[in-house]
């Protein structure tokens, strides 16, 4: 984790010298933790991490990344992803579209 801390606040001091910021509200981070069972099989630790902050030159905190577990879905360019590979969460939003697009279709016969 103070890697990854210390990998974000150096790429926002590069984006702030080039006359750039981050945007927090589109900015999360995902950590896949993997641990072993006594048996051998692996398993994915979703403890709950924190957020990471960055600082200003001054050391004050600026902006806030926010973690977001590998099992939840979360938008980019227009659809929803997660990390573990699952579609749960898009092939529900589709779903509702397409059960409203079809609900207007029917009514117009």
């Amino acid at each position: 984790m103070d890697q990854l801390r210390s990998d974000i606040q150096v790429f926002s001091e590069l984006l702030w010298t080039t006359g750039g910021k981050l945007e927090p509200k589109k900015c999360n981070f995902t950590l896949m933790h993997w641990k072993f069972k006594e048996n051998g099989e692996p398993y994915l630790d979703n403890t709950t991490h924190n957020a990471i902050n960055i600082t200003d030159t001054q050391g004050n905190i600026c902006s806030v990344i926010k973690y977001v577990p590998p099992d939840k879905a979360t938008k980019y360019l227009g659809h929803y992803k997660e990390v573990i590979g699952s579609q749960h969460k898009q092939e529900r939003v589709l779903q509702q579209i397409i059960n409203k697009e079809t609900a207007f279709v029917a009514t117009q016969s």
